[in-house]
């Protein structure tokens, strides 16, 4: 706890995601890597989250783990083709962490535990009041080490299933990806929207 900082955050959560992982590298540095891997557990999230963490990283590996899920419905790991892609087991209870995780070949490097669901409300709104430890660098990330092996363990299955969109529609409604991403985000629904008002 010695080394632990009290900050009040920048209003958006990436803004402070950002800065806490220049605190161990730049920008440039982590763009030049070539054997970071990212591990993101989360209930919710959205494209454009994952299209920042991506730039901020360039050649990075995503593995995206959230909740169960039917073979014919979509999720939000299912906006991202290109990444490793995971629901919970149908039989298993999804752990309600909101994590992400950064490794350097085998060592954890950076983590995030934290109340924030990688939705765009969350990351890169302005909506929502949110909470977040970073531990930074291999030494503080000891026992976060630990609990990234365990949730890993914890029963997914591989998404390979085609994600379904309707390409008619998406070149009718250049929104579609907007409406698609805010019916995975709880911050969207409108009674979400009445009570943040109430």
């Amino acid at each position: 706890l010695r080394d632990c900082k009290l900050n009040k955050l920048k209003p958006a959560m990436w803004g402070n995601f950002k800065e806490s992982l220049l605190n161990i590298e730049s920008e440039k540095a982590w763009k030049a890597e070539d054997d970071i891997h990212i591990y993101i557990f989360s209930p919710w999230g959205a494209k454009k989250v994952v299209k920042e963490i991506r730039d901020f990283f360039g050649k990075v590996q995503l593995s995206l783990y959230t909740q169960a899920a039917a073979d014919d419905e979509n999720v939000w790991v299912d906006c991202c083709k290109e990444d490793e892609r995971y629901v919970a087991d149908a039989d298993a209870k999804f752990p309600h962490f909101k994590c992400m995780f950064v490794c350097r070949g085998t060592e954890l490097v950076w983590s995030y535990v934290g109340s924030a669901n990688f939705t765009q409300s969350a990351m890169l709104g302005h909506k929502n009041v949110e909470h977040a430890l970073f531990f930074e660098g291999k030494k503080y990330n000891k026992d976060q080490q630990i609990l990234l092996e365990q949730l890993k363990k914890l029963g997914w299955e591989k998404r390979d299933s085609e994600i379904k969109f309707d390409k008619k529609k998406e070149k009718e409604d250049p929104n579609v990806e907007q409406k698609y991403e805010s019916r995975y985000d709880p911050q969207s629904f409108i009674e979400q929207d009445i009570a943040n008002k109430v």
